[in-house]
């Protein structure tokens, strides 16, 4: 791991002296004129939802502030996957990225409660939940000031799904022959094991070549990701389970955005809360559908849809889960939860 990072390090040091000259200051403190450069990484590809967000994101700063502001993207996992790039803004080699926040988890488990299947009723209770003010979504940034990381948005992924190569997923048991890729989240390695579905926690911006190369026989994500990433070219099943939503988000350097004045700091919030909260969920919304379609019509992918009688027997199989993450991360997060679906 250390020497990944390195290098990931040693090629971020080589693109911004590239994208910005020797002389100039990228993911840093402001200069004496408090001009400065944001960089952002994400390891999704330049047809998502996250790099259309980042993209507005740079266009909404740098026309606001008159180019004060400049923001570099760095996409398709150039900087690594999901946590690598977080570990490169809780160090400051990179301002912010927008990552699954799954990862978050690895540094408090409290997170994890956003992986839970089936906690949310729809996209405005989560949204509601999560941004403009709402109490978890602050509550969950907080813990990651320790690691020097701030979540600013948290953004709407759609509803996960499930693909592979060996057969439609109706119910729990079709899951049993399957080497399913998961993120590298412990809720959902216990998730898929209650499931008793062989589960395999692997980088997001390894999983195409692991699928095309049989080192994982399928995949679980929203119906836009499955789609922008192209998967249908190394998959034939979808089965929609909708199983748990996908949350992304902007997360920045806490350090950093501290030493910001405050209006830098409304301004980078206001953007973010734009392009990763409300932007983000309205694209996915509309995603959602039409990309279903396109997997099944155009890339000829073989597609089913769980039935009621079945998608209760996936709720059942996960029921242990709460009580076990109660007991292992306390009633509080659980609690914050609760109050805001009231």
């Amino acid at each position: 791991m250390k020497k990944s990072i390195a290098l990931i390090l040693a090629l971020l040091m080589v693109f911004s002296l590239v994208a910005c000259g020797s002389n100039e200051n990228t993911g840093s403190t402001p200069d004496a004129d408090n001009s400065y450069t944001i960089s952002i990484a994400h390891a999704c590809s330049e047809d998502s939802t996250a790099h259309i967000a980042s993209v507005g994101f740079k266009d909404d700063i740098e026309a606001a502030t008159n180019g004060r502001i400049t923001v570099e993207i760095f996409p398709n996992g150039l900087m690594g996957g999901d946590f690598d790039c977080c570990e490169l803004v809780a160090s400051g080699s990179v301002t912010a990225c927008a990552p699954a926040i799954s990862v978050l988890a690895n540094y408090h488990d409290e997170i994890g409660i956003l992986d839970l299947p089936f906690i949310f009723s729809s996209e405005e209770e989560s949204d509601a939940a999560l941004n403009h003010g709402g109490k978890l979504g602050a509550y969950l940034s907080d813990l990651c000031a320790d690691v020097n990381l701030k979540i600013l948005n948290y953004s709407y992924g759609g509803k996960r799904n499930m693909t592979n190569n060996i057969q439609p997923i109706n119910t729990p048991a079709d899951l049993a022959p399957i080497k399913m890729r998961v993120m590298e989240s412990p809720v959902f390695l216990r998730m898929f094991e209650l499931l008793d579905c062989n589960a395999t926690p692997m980088s997001f911006s390894e999983l195409y070549t692991g699928l095309q190369q049989g080192t994982v026989d399928g995949q679980e994500n929203s119906n836009s990701t499955i789609y922008d990433s192209k998967f249908f070219e190394v998959q034939k099943y979808l089965s929609v389970t909708e199983h748990c939503y996908s949350f992304g988000g902007f997360v920045i350097n806490n350090d950093f955005f501290n030493s910001l004045s405050a209006e830098d700091q409304a301004l980078i919030s206001e953007i973010s809360s734009k392009w990763y909260g409300d932007e983000h969920l309205r694209i996915e919304k509309e995603k959602e559908e039409n990309y279903l379609s396109k997997l099944e019509n155009e890339e000829g992918m073989t597609v089913n849809t769980v039935s009621p009688e079945n998608h209760q027997k996936f709720v059942e199989a996960v029921e242990p889960m709460y009580e076990e993450y109660k007991a292992a991360w306390g009633e509080k997060v659980f609690s914050i939860l609760d109050a805001c679906k009231k």
